[in-house]
């Protein structure tokens, strides 16, 4: 009996000696605590990063939505410009042959034609431009 009871005790004290010790575990834990802080300090630096790339891209859409704007109303005032030039071209002038009122009719339709052109395509990259914004600006609401 006395010896059953002494393989339990050593049996215990064997047990309990083999697991880490409390200054190991502290040092575990430690290691583990600076890990998730390290995790969390890189993560804050990606979101601010992606923040900046964001806010950059979309102050660039921006530029260049206004720039758009401004030529799109640059040959909007030109294409108002060609078709009162039209008008005249079409009038009757003194001493001007017709086949040269028919190159002139027929140039200015050309300008014209070209405006409207124009405008249409920069009509189409303005709305593009207002579509990548709406995105970039989302992805800027979801990263904060």
């Amino acid at each position: 009996m006395k010896n059953i009871v002494v393989l339990v005790f050593m049996s215990l004290f064997t047990l309990t000696s083999c697991g880490p010790s409390a200054e190991e575990r502290a040092m575990e834990q430690k290691r583990h605590d600076d890990i998730i802080r390290s995790n969390a300090i890189i993560e804050t630096q990606n979101k601010y990063e992606n923040k900046q790339v964001l806010t950059s891209r979309i102050e660039g859409m921006n530029n260049r939505q206004k720039v758009l704007k401004n030529k799109m109303e640059q040959n909007i005032a030109d294409l108002d410009v060609a078709i009162d030039k039209m008008k005249r071209i079409k009038e009757y002038q003194i001493g001007r042959l017709h086949s040269k009122r028919d190159e002139q009719i027929r140039s200015q339709s050309i300008y014209i034609q070209k405006l409207e052109e124009n405008i249409k395509s920069l009509r189409a990259n303005v709305s593009e431009t207002e579509q990548k914004l709406s995105q970039l600006k989302f992805q800027l609401s979801q990263i904060q």
